[in-house]
């Protein structure tokens, strides 16, 4: 926690479209999607409960992993996101359409 400050990065080079199309991964085809943030700790048992029943439905095997190891549940507060999705280039998506897209 001395340096929250993160960055998460996603390629659609990882999926099968970019294969299909027989896209180079680093072909600007292929969208590139970055988070950045802060990772702060969940503290309220609501959000906390939500994120933990998440995470065990996709890796049911984490519920047995032993208390002692000092897991806690973190999440990234977002304040930048960059997409690069063809070739002209990248641009900045603003937080508020970002957002909107989960309402």
């Amino acid at each position: 926690m001395k340096n929250p400050i993160v960055s998460f990065t996603v390629s659609e080079a990882k999926t099968e479209y970019c294969g299909n199309q027989d896209f180079d991964p680093e072909d600007p085809r292929c969208a590139r999607l970055a988070l950045s943030g802060k990772m702060v700790n969940v503290t309220n048992t609501e959000e906390r409960d939500f994120a933990l029943a998440s995470l065990f439905k996709r890796h049911p095997v984490m519920k047995s992993w032993p208390t002692f190891h000092g897991f806690h549940v973190t999440k990234l507060e977002i304040d930048m996101i960059w997409l690069l999705d063809y070739i002209r280039g990248s641009s900045i998506v603003p937080l508020k359409d970002y957002f909107a897209a989960y309402l």
